[in-house]
């Protein structure tokens, strides 16, 4: 397992920039905590926690023999860790940690499966199981059980009188080799084969999933890649298996083999990532190094694949790169293998990559050839289009939400600092505030009350919007359905063939798509325009003495203009995804079974609509709860420095008014400087730049 680039220049450090802001993110909520004398600690323990559940898990997912392993070890700069010259048929997810937040930087844990999560592979259930009900039929089902059966009476081959004391135990290693990894991931010997290396796979059949640690190298930030088994393989216990990995990710790497890119099993692949609001991927065509005058093919290549995919994603794009982990696994490694230099070389000239390599080793450091190989494999620009994946994620938008919050945070530090340092400006050691205490509560009162009018009248618009979406989405769908009626009795009565007839439900899904997503963003920018309103209106309420004090008390707009429609919720497989035996039987059936057949396209599309209206009202309608809970919150505590905070009597008996004055202004120095360097940070997490 050589790693012998990974601090070369072969190594752009995926995630780097993220990593970067979520540092400074940590270093200045812990710097605000010490000046606010944990006035903020709560708020800011908060975010602290969400910030240390920062996370980039990336699943590499693809057809078998289409490269996945290869490509990880290339990725991840670890040459020969994950077998990948066998086609292994047991079913273990790979999980490759590199620098993550928990205590464990080094090592891998292999947990076996026991009886009971065998027999619960069987059994779909979570968010893949709406998804996809009525895929696995009681045929596919039995044939699970079969497999898994097989499994199990090979693992006791293997493992003997072992076997049974292993099940539902784990193995932990302190260090991890390649030959490890072929014990418990590798499926060495084909199952219907005798077994000629016992060592090889060992312990396969029982593995349930393989943990590998690192340090933070090759990348630069936390990163999980999740190497899957595949799908279309022969075994269906290894195509369930990785379905089930794709809701542990939350970005992909969708490999697809230049000999047949872009099947039809990629392409329903993808359609479940979208379905499961995945919809963050990367697509890489690889094994161009085995097409014929690969150079001259490119481009046409890209763009194929390009308008199918802008097709199938309603007009949505996806980054496509081209390339080879062959070749990416001899930039790395220098391992010449198999390899020829001359294509390499030639291939690097016809696509004017020549430049580029030059520029990325003007040293030589590696070489010219292993320079040209690493920009000809299509790596480089695979971490490049993964790391703005990463910058316009989830993940950034998390961040993005703490600088919000630090952002308020910091600017009402700096109003309880001004007014604490103008409080100690008396001469004389009494007790001053600015507000009485009855002030306080008339003045909190009346803000509250104005607040919550208008967040009453918000939640009832909400639902209004909602139900009209909802009424939209449902008459779209029974319209088509009734489309799709004619068309059948069309069909039947032309008598045309069973095989060229088909309900196409993908313009009812663009549809359902294009209304949900137009009628989100107008709900969206209402609701933030509503904000940003009644952030101005509510210190109508205020008497004009206090209003600058309060400056930095608002409503949150971030919190509702960084939701994210679900990608597409109309992408769940429904009954006529399923199979073709359903219609054929229509042209033996009567009118009854056509009405039944648009009933179900009717209920189906009716249910899905309903929900997604529903779940988007409560999304919306929780989320300005939140925000007004945490104004108020915000509110009573800038009040009540204002109500007298500061008692100089107080503050005398540890230090003289002077010093304390002294150091406030120390203190509001620093918070001037952190909010600066927070306005930053938002530029660089904008709207633009996590959403979408």
């Amino acid at each position: 397992m050589k790693t012998d680039t990974r601090d070369s220049v072969l190594n752009h450090g995926i995630g780097a920039q993220v990593d970067e802001i979520h540092k400074a993110l940590r270093e200045t909520a812990q710097t605000l905590d010490t000046l606010s004398d944990g006035e903020f600690s709560a708020r800011i323990t908060k975010i602290l926690e969400e910030l240390a559940r920062f996370s980039v898990r990336i699943a590499v997912v693809g057809q078998i023999k289409a490269g996945k392993s290869t490509l990880v070890n290339a990725l991840t700069r670890r040459s020969g860790l994950l077998p990948s010259d066998v086609i292994p048929w047991t079913s273990v997810v790979t999980q490759l940690h590199f620098g993550g937040r928990g205590d464990q930087k080094a090592g891998a844990v292999f947990r076996f499966f026991d009886h009971a999560q065998w027999d619960a592979l069987v059994e779909r259930g979570g968010r893949l199981a709406e998804l996809t009900e009525g895929f696995v039929d009681q045929r596919d089902r039995d044939v699970l059980e079969t497999e898994i059966a097989e499994m199990k009476s090979r693992a006791q081959m293997r493992l003997s009188r072992n076997f049974e004391s292993l099940l539902g135990k784990e193995h932990v290693f302190d260090t991890v080799t390649s030959e490890v990894m072929a014990r418990y991931v590798s499926a060495g010997d084909a199952p219907d084969e005798p077994l000629r290396n016992p060592a090889a796979g060992r312990f396969a059949d029982i593995t349930r999933s393989a943990d590998i640690y690192f340090d933070q190298a090759p990348f630069g930030c936390p990163v999980s890649i999740i190497d899957t088994p595949g799908i279309n393989d022969p075994l269906l216990i290894r195509d369930e298996l990785t379905h089930r990995a794709l809701e542990e990710a939350d970005y992909f790497v969708v490999v697809l083999s230049a000999h047949q890119p872009l099947s039809k099993d990629d392409l329903r692949l993808i359609r479940l990532l979208r379905a499961l609001d995945r919809e963050r991927f990367v697509i890489f065509i690889n094994r161009i190094d085995e097409v014929r005058d690969a150079a001259s093919k490119i481009a046409a290549l890209r763009e194929t694949i390009g308008g199918q995919l802008s097709e199938y994603l309603n007009g949505q794009t996806s980054d496509i790169v081209v390339g080879s982990a062959h070749w990416a696994t001899y930039a790395v490694t220098g391992e010449e293998k198999g390899l020829d230099l001359d294509t390499i070389t030639e291939f690097a000239d016809q696509q004017g990559l020549v430049g580029a390599a030059q520029m990325l080793d003007p040293n030589g450091e590696i070489g010219d050839d292993r320079a040209l190989a690493y920009v000809s494999s299509g790596l480089d620009r695979l971490e490049q289009a993964v790391s703005h994946m990463i910058a316009q994620g989830a993940t950034c938008y998390a961040m993005a939400a703490a600088t919000d919050d630090l952002v308020s945070l910091t600017g009402q530090a700096m109003d309880r600092l001004t007014i604490r340092i103008d409080l100690l400006t008396e001469e004389t050691g009494r007790r001053r505030v600015l507000l009485t205490d009855e002030e306080q509560q008339q003045l909190y009162d009346d803000v509250a009350n104005t607040i919550e009018t208008e967040m009453t009248g918000l939640e009832a618009w909400i639902l209004t919007a909602c139900g009209d979406l909802a009424d939209s989405l449902c008459e779209t769908a029974m319209s088509y359905a009734d489309k799709q009626r004619d068309y059948l009795k069309t069909a039947i009565a032309t008598d045309v063939q069973d095989d060229d007839a088909a309900i196409v439900l993908d313009p009812l899904r663009k549809s359902l798509t294009k209304i949900y997503k137009a009628r989100f963003d107008q709900i969206q920018g209402q609701l933030w325009d509503d904000l940003r309103r009644i952030n101005d209106d509510f210190r109508d309420v205020v008497p004009e003495g206090f209003r600058e004090p309060l400056t930095s008390v608002r409503l949150a707009t971030l919190s509702i203009i960084g939701l994210l429609p679900r990608s597409t919720p109309f992408n769940q497989t429904v009954t006529f995804d399923l199979s073709q035996t359903w219609l054929r039987s229509l042209f033996k059936s009567t009118d009854a079974r056509i009405e039944q057949v648009i009933d179900t396209i009717r209920d189906q599309f009716g249910d899905i609509s309903r929900q997604t209206a529903e779940q988007e009202q409560e999304l919306f309608i929780k989320t300005l709860r939140d925000t007004k809970v945490t104004f108020l919150s915000d509110l009573q505590a800038q009040l009540a420095v204002m109500a007298g905070a500061v008692d100089m009597a107080a503050m005398a008996k540890t230090r003289s008014r002077a010093d304390q004055r002294a150091k406030l202004q120390v203190d509001l120095k620093t918070a001037t400087t952190l909010l600066k360097a927070l306005t930053k940070l938002q530029q660089g997490l904008s709207r633009d730049t996590v959403a979408a």
